[in-house]
């Protein structure tokens, strides 16, 4: 039975998220910014022991979960950033807690080896009001030894887990929509065989 501990003489597993691209529906455009917080959540350094086996710890999962969330999340919102000390949200803000845990699953049924296995819960808030909320989870595959390579599974288990929030947060429905903004018409001169060269008046500056 893993058991979570102090980190010292242990394996470390980076936990490392790739260059995501958006969830591939049609995300809805949201009015208000959006501001993620999972320091009070989330640990940064998350370790644990198996039997017989020297600690694992994977580290820099705040890292990871604020790249997979931002890059999965910006379509839909005005603004996507991790709220920081000092950072003030205002009427119409959303708000996106998030407690998110790694560990490490020995071999099984599922495969021969090591697997990283998460679990995220998350909420969405605006105004202090609730909007929803899951508790999801995700596994990777079971074919890895154990050690510092658990570290990219984790990460894609944490890319599994926001690409999954991001989709289900991305497509909820707009309530205060952001009124247009009327804007003079714009003519085509030209479509093709532009000549970007600089004109003639600006020659030799």
């Amino acid at each position: 039975m893993a058991a979570t501990i102090g980190c010292s003489h242990q394996h470390a597993a980076r936990v490392i998220s790739a260059d995501l691209p958006p969830p591939p529906v049609d995300m809805v455009h949201h009015s208000g910014r959006l501001w993620i917080e999972f320091d009070e959540y989330t640990q940064d350094r998350q370790c644990l022991a198996d039997a017989g086996k020297r600690p694992l710890c994977f580290i820099g999962v705040h890292a990871a979960l604020e790249r997979a969330l931002e890059t999965t999340l910006w379509p839909a919102f005005a603004q996507v950033r991790v709220k920081r000390k000092g950072d003030q949200i205002e009427g119409l803000d959303y708000l996106l807690l998030v407690s998110t845990h790694v560990v490490a699953r020995p071999p099984g049924l599922e495969g021969p080896g090591w697997s990283a296995h998460g679990t995220m819960r998350w909420k969405l808030v605006r105004g202090g009001i609730p909007i929803t909320s899951e508790r999801v989870e995700s596994t990777s595959r079971s074919d890895l030894p154990y050690g510092s390579m658990l570290g990219h599974a984790a990460g894609e288990v944490i890319d599994a887990l926001s690409v999954h929030l991001a989709t289900r947060v991305g497509t909820l429905p707009e309530e205060n929509p952001r009124a247009g903004i009327p804007l003079p018409k714009v003519v085509v001169t030209q479509q093709s065989g532009l000549d970007m060269s600089a004109p003639k008046q600006f020659a030799g500056r």
